[in-house]
């Protein structure tokens, strides 16, 4: 069988190189792809006149208009009250929040008790300059120690 042949399966590294998943990866880190779909994407947000500020805009007047109280009628039209709709005005504020990088994913991973880290540990922690808070204990033996 030929390496053409449609039933015979390949497997290993080729392979790996040949799939489209793959080789769209290497693609994307070349430079010169990289700026041909930012050259695209700008000339698409040109031609559709659709940038960040328009898209704020339109997220704003949604929670604007979702805040809104508007009135809730019974059978006969009366008034009986107001209703508005807090779940577009909140996707709305989340929206904002996140492209002004207002919101950070933070993951405590992996923390160690103070006391159990080596001075090497505790010196990454604190950074080059150490501690650059209270130094009124500075020197001083923790209670107990004396």
């Amino acid at each position: 069988m030929s390496i053409l042949t449609p039933h015979r399966r390949l497997s290993g590294p080729a392979t790996a190189r040949r799939r489209p998943s793959s080789r769209g990866y290497q693609l994307l880190q070349k430079t010169s792809v990289q700026q041909a779909i930012q050259a695209a994407q700008e000339a698409r947000s040109e031609r559709t006149k659709i940038d960040q500020d328009w898209v704020i805009k339109r997220l704003v007047g949604v929670y604007e208009a979702s805040m809104e109280a508007r009135p809730v009628l019974d059978k006969n039209g009366a008034e009986k009250g107001f209703t508005f709709n807090p779940t577009a005005a909140n996707r709305a504020l989340e929206l904002i929040g996140k492209h002004k990088g207002m919101f950070i994913d933070r993951k405590l991973i992996g923390l160690k008790n103070i006391e159990d880290m080596t001075e090497d540990e505790l010196v990454a922690l604190l950074g080059e300059n150490g501690f650059e808070g209270d130094h009124s204990l500075a020197g001083t033996e923790p209670a107990g120690n004396a």
